[in-house]
């Protein structure tokens, strides 16, 4: 591998040596104050002949700063096809801010595999290109310019989901695509406004469109900023269309590779065994699919749209998205099950009707019937009853006449709920005892992790000691536990007296909110410029009496004062007499999307709530 690398460097050399003016010599640091790096100028174009073969063109220029963006741009990898793809690299090197141009040598062109496919001997043939740049430093400007082309047959579609803004300004970016007029396709960009035209022209049958965007400022991620497609400009082109014309490409390839065979029938009947119950053989077949079979999460491994069939993925024991749905599927057949495949999209990154561009696609779901009763069931996630992370997908049918099913995750339609109340008796010893009730809804469960006592119980004791610091599960009753509420019953006591320092006591509350393990926030950073999108919307009530021995009290209120703004609502309040005091919080997220601006609130009520000072009760034993 090592000298087909070196020849190729060597035929490329010529074109290496022949270096062009920077452009826009024009920007300097100065301009750019809070950036490491700009890009002046950056080409992308895709050639998608007639015969399927695709050209895919890359060259760009930019200028460094600070040694910062040394992670993006002074190690570049390119991913291609190694025996299918030709990858020229037709530039590569660094223009020094003395004037001395450094190519880069031959010995910093070095192979890799990429991680998400590494190891894997069907795919043993993706490669990624490494090109490590010599004299990275801030001042000077990076070129790279690189070419691949894929014969016909590895790109039986062309479909691209662009993002427009980077991490980094770019004085100029251009984009071109061209392709058979009659290929048709359909285009939407978003985020830019008013939506650029591209210029068009038709030449041999080819329709080229070519875009030119100028200083698109920088809009770079933070801590749980909304994902790209929102907070960026986005072009999407793709000659599928939408999610339907998806399905019925893929679909019957799926369908073709989950034929039956002698195989599928023997191991089907090796799972389910003896059991007659339909949930429970899709039980089965879902924990073999999750413990005994690998699923390759990247869109590369299926982009040819080829899909092995069910026998040879079971055989081998690993297969990418569709493999894996059409062996599912095939699995399901085999033990006597009505199942059809439905292909899954991401419902954040686009609409059944928008473009949809393979990165968005993400793979197969199985739906298995029996009267009027459903089971919608993927290959790693098992039942789809409360989908968790995996919600937010779009289903969608080959059939013209069925409309797509949305399956939404768990708390993404309506808040999610901890309700936690009760009492807790002290006594003088500095220990006490008491009953909670506790109730959870959407994100802050998975009732297929609760289906034995054991991790029931394990479950419940990390919510008691969420709860309260100190205090232990001694024993519970599941009232009840379904795909959309948990409630249980709680008998709590302390593990250990109290801390004592003379006289008084301190129960200590919980560290912040209860629902920050499921719902985290930036609290780290005080300034912020992009909305913060939560797990989605959350309520939390926290209501505990907490009975005291004759003669204790609480020396102090531990109050927090009402903050609220677009995002909700929050309050703490901790109110004493002679005998007990009241731990009262109530929190409401009403919104998943957040305005920086209006999070400065939030944030500061949260970190008070994280505070010594209004975590911690101090009580006297006495007058």
């Amino acid at each position: 591998m090592r000298i087909i690398l070196s020849l190729l460097v060597i035929a490329v050399t010529p074109e290496l040596l022949q270096s062009q003016a920077v452009p826009h010599p024009e920007v300097t640091a100065a301009q750019f104050p809070n950036d490491d790096a700009v890009i002046l100028r950056w080409e992308q174009s895709w050639n998608w002949q007639a015969d399927g073969s695709l050209t895919r063109r890359d060259h760009r220029w930019v200028r460094v700063f600070d040694n910062r963006a040394a992670g993006e741009f002074a190690d570049p990898r390119i991913d291609y096809r190694s025996g299918q793809d030709e990858l020229k690299i037709h530039a590569a090197r660094t223009y020094l801010p003395s004037g001395e141009i450094l190519p880069v040598p031959e010995y910093s062109f070095n192979p890799a595999a990429p991680d998400d496919l590494a190891g894997w001997p069907v795919f043993a043939d993706w490669r990624q290109q490494v090109i490590s740049f010599s004299g990275f430093q801030p001042g000077s400007v990076v070129e790279l310019d690189y070419e691949i082309t894929s014969p016909a047959g590895q790109y039986p579609w062309l479909a691209l989901d662009l993002r427009l803004h980077e991490d980094w300004p770019i004085v100029e970016r251009i984009i071109t695509i061209d392709l058979p007029e009659k290929a048709g396709g359909e285009l939407l960009i978003r985020g830019i406004e008013p939506a650029p035209q591209p210029t068009q022209k038709v030449q041999n049958g080819m329709l080229s469109r070519n875009w030119q965007f100028q200083n698109l400022e920088a809009r770079p991620a933070e801590p749980q900023s909304v994902p790209w497609q929102e907070r960026c400009g986005r072009l999407r082109f793709s000659t599928l269309g939408g999610a339907k014309s998806w399905a019925k490409t893929i679909l019957p390839r799926v369908e073709q590779a989950a034929k039956d065979s002698a195989a599928l029938q023997d191991r089907a009947g090796k799972i389910i065994g003896t059991e007659v119950s339909i949930e429970k053989k899709i039980e089965r077949l879902t924990a073999f699919m999750h413990d005994q079979f690998s699923t390759l999460a990247s869109s590369r491994a299926w982009r040819d749209g080829q899909c092995r069939p069910a026998a040879a993925t079971l055989s081998s024991g690993y297969g990418h998205a569709l493999e894996s749905g059409a062996l599912l599927l095939a699995l399901c057949r085999a033990a006597g099950l009505t199942a059809e495949p439905w292909l899954a999209s991401n419902g954040q990154l686009a609409q059944p009707s928008e473009p949809l561009a393979d990165v968005a696609v993400e793979g197969i779901v199985v739906q298995v019937t029996n009267g009027d009763e459903t089971w919608w069931i993927h290959p790693q996630q098992g039942i789809l009853a409360n989908p968790g992370i995996w919600g937010r997908r779009w289903l969608v049918s080959a059939d013209d006449k069925t409309e797509p099913v949305y399956l939404a995750a768990r708390g993404e339609l309506e808040p999610s709920h901890i309700e936690l109340s009760g009492n807790l008796k002290l006594s003088a010893d500095g220990l006490g005892s008491g009953e909670w009730r506790l109730v959870l809804t959407g994100l802050f469960y998975n009732p297929v992790d609760l289906r034995t006592a054991e991790s029931q119980q394990s479950f419940l004791k990390r919510w008691t000691e969420r709860a309260l610091p100190g205090v232990e599960l001694e024993r519970y009753s599941l009232t009840q536990l379904s795909p959309q509420r948990l409630e249980a019953t709680l008998g709590v006591k302390f593990s250990k007296p109290l801390p004592r320092a003379g006289e008084l006591y301190t129960l200590t509350l919980s560290d912040g909110p209860l629902f920050l393990p499921e719902v985290p926030l930036p609290l780290e950073r005080s300034e912020r410029n992009t909305a913060v999108r939560l797990s989605g919307p959350v309520h939390e009530e926290v209501l505990l009496n907490v009975q005291l021995p004759e003669g204790w009290s609480a020396l102090y209120d531990v109050a927090l004062p009402e903050a609220n703004g677009p995002w909700g609502r929050l309050i703490q309040n901790v109110p004493s007499d002679k005998n007990s005091l009241q731990i009262e919080r109530r929190i409401d997220l009403t919104s998943p999307t957040i305005d920086p601006t209006d999070f400065a609130t939030l944030r500061t009520a949260v970190n008070a709530l994280r505070t010594t000072g209004l975590r911690t009760i101090a009580l006297a034993t006495g007058p």
